[in-house]
């Protein structure tokens, strides 16, 4: 994962450890999701976004925290802008 801000990658291993936090470290991403948008270059779009979906996907998964339904809405709801991100950025090798 090429793009994970230290301070987001750090926020992640807490909240992965510690299992407290969803609400902040859900923050973080969506704001880092906002970098996604302003990006003008795809291949850059294609890395953050895919390198957010991943750290969010493989901190979630290794928390093992059974989310509410409401987180669970929040994370689908991230998960398909990331998606979105990824496919508008029309970049094919990878």
């Amino acid at each position: 994962m090429s793009y994970i801000p230290s301070e987001l990658r750090t926020l992640g291993i807490k909240f992965k450890e510690q299992r407290v936090g969803f609400h902040s470290f859900m923050s973080r991403v969506e704001d880092e999701c906002k970098t996604v948008d302003k990006s003008e270059n795809d291949k850059r779009k294609w890395d953050i976004a895919i390198s957010l979906r991943g750290f969010l996907d493989t901190i979630l998964d290794s928390s093992k925290l059974e989310l509410n339904a409401e987180q669970e809405k929040r994370v689908i709801k991230l998960r398909g802008i990331l998606n979105k991100a990824v496919l508008e950025s029309k970049v094919m090798n990878f």
